[in-house]
């Protein structure tokens, strides 16, 4: 069974790369790979080199130092592909020796003539060595310079004594040190050296997502950690590792969702917002039913040709426009259009903004929703459970329809063309418009990605229908839609031929076998 040993120069706030764990797992590596004959080296991610000993692989992680996250690679058989093969001069040796520099992260594996040096410091590397001379490396190796010693500042506090003694500590051991010994000397500093390099275990503190290794255990640290010590060093070092890189996509994927969930609340503010500004709007329908009144009662009246109609609306004088080009009883029919168009209007927005609110209320909670996910599986949920809400406000089926079989029950319209343009009013409508009254080669118009009427342009067979009229539908389909208060909506159309309706499914829902897709303006005509 394939065993991985892992060394890394991973560093950050859990202590990982801290020179008595390396310690440790020099030892480790000892007992299970010294007397072993090297079968190769591979490199499958960068950064990362396997050495191969039998059924024995040492991962080393060269990686800088500033890396955030590092999952290890579990492969047992190298993949066919992107597999760089290093130090094939080291094939076939057997391995006498593993050791570490005294106080640096340097490992050296001995081969007789040949070394191959590890350094886990500054730029991460691997160096095969023979008579003092690199002869080849795992990275490109520029000249490196001195490492800069840090100008001298006159500290005779203990911390500073200490670090001149034992310059290898960190912070966490550091800290441990004076919990144990009251000051320094010769006497407990090599107490304290000796304990660190014969520990034979690795002691594991976790507190919520927040994970410390150290190679024993320490006195220092909190009650509120929960403890676990771990035999094998290099395991105990993956598992932090692999840990690491689950708590960070974690959070990666906690901050997708909430940019998305945030949009989605952003755009229910803007719907709701235009919602608002629409039913103030719609507030015009007294006003349209009071011109189409006083043209009916001025009839006689008014000269043929007029463009203009004064009357009083809520006590005030008022005037309107008419249409010379229309009769009196055309311009009077159409203000009836509007003030009914605007009654209905108002009814569906204010039915959608109610809807908007639930769903600002459900966005909201979604939010502290996420914050209470610890795990990917929880995650997963709570995406699946965000999934089955549209947060879409499907239009009421309950809205009432004019008795009788002829297509007034059904908006409809005149386009370019003469062509004549039918839309249903709900669901159920939608639903026979498109099923049962529009004929095969009619073209149907959807707007797309929103809950909408369906629309309908009678072709009457004609298979050549002007581009003007296929817009002026789309344009219909488009107001007839959530899309109306967008300035510009997509919507699909196709021939009616090609819209099927699956066995069991949810009345309006179709599916489209082909589409086109054009922009438009949302307008009623």
């Amino acid at each position: 069974m394939l065993q991985i040993l892992l060394l890394t120069a991973h560093s950050g706030a859990n202590v990982l790369t801290n020179y008595y764990l390396l310690h440790q797992v020099v030892a480790e590596l000892s007992r299970s790979v010294v007397g072993s004959e090297f079968l190769g080296s591979h490199s499958v991610h960068a950064d990362e080199l396997q050495l191969v000993f039998g059924d024995v692989t040492v991962v080393a992680l060269l990686a800088p130092s500033k890396i955030s996250f590092y999952q290890l690679s579990q492969e047992a058989k190298l993949p066919k592909r992107n597999v760089l093969s290093f130090f094939g001069e080291l094939e076939g040796m057997t391995l006498k020796e593993i050791a570490i520099e005294h106080d640096d992260k340097i490992i050296t594996f001995h081969f007789g003539e040949l070394l191959l040096l590890l350094r886990f410091f500054d730029s991460p590397n691997a160096l095969l060595i023979k008579d003092t001379e690199v002869i080849a490396s795992f990275k490109k190796e520029h000249e490196r310079k001195a490492r800069e010693s840090k100008p001298v500042i006159a500290d005779h506090s203990a911390s500073a004594e200490l670090r001149r003694h034992l310059p290898m500590l960190g912070k966490h051991l550091e800290r441990e040190y004076f919990a144990r010994y009251d000051r320094v000397n010769d006497v407990s500093v090599q107490a304290f050296d000796s304990l660190l390099r014969n520990s034979k275990h690795s002691t594991l503190y976790r507190r919520g997502e927040e994970l410390l290794l150290s190679p024993i255990e320490l006195h220092s640290i909190a009650d509120s950690y929960s403890v676990e010590t771990i035999t094998s060093t290099s395991q105990a070092i993956e598992f932090v590792l692999s840990y690491r890189h689950k708590t960070i996509a974690l959070t990666s994927r906690k901050h997708t969702m909430r940019a998305t969930l945030n949009a989605l609340l952003g755009r229910t503010a803007k719907a709701t917002n235009d919602a608002v500004r629409g039913i103030a709007e719609s507030e015009r329908a007294e006003r349209y039913r009071a011109i189409a009144d006083a043209i009916q009662t001025q009839a006689y009246d008014l000269p043929k040709g007029s463009t203009t109609i004064n009357f009083e609306f809520a006590g005030i004088p008022d005037s309107a426009t008419l249409d010379p080009k229309k009769t009196i009883y055309e311009n009077s029919a159409r203000y009836y259009e509007q003030s009914r168009h605007s009654l209905e209007t108002k009814a569906l927005l204010s039915e959608k903004l109610i809807g908007l609110e639930h769903n600002a209320i459900a966005l909201t909670a979604a939010l502290v929703e996420i914050d209470e996910c610890h795990s990917m599986r929880e995650l997963d949920a709570f995406e699946k459970k965000m999934q089955s809400r549209s947060f879409l406000l499907e239009k009421s089926d309950e809205s009432a329809e004019r008795s009788g079989d002829d297509l007034d029950r059904f908006r409809r319209f005149t386009v370019a063309g003469g062509f004549e343009v039918l839309a249903g009013k709900n669901a159920k409508q939608n639903d026979e418009l498109t099923m049962k009254i529009a004929a095969k080669e009619d073209l149907w118009f959807h707007a797309r990605h929103v809950s909408g009427s369906h629309v309908v342009l009678r072709t009457a067979g004609k298979k050549e229908i002007p581009h003007e009229a296929i817009i002026h539908a789309a344009e219909i389909a488009a107001f007839y839609s959530d899309a109306k208060t967008q300035t510009t909506a997509p919507v699909a159309y196709t021939k009616r031929k090609f819209v099927r309706k699956s066995k069991g499914a949810a009345l309006g829902a179709v599916k489209l076998e082909r589409e086109e897709v054009v922009m438009v303006q949302p307008k009623e005509h």
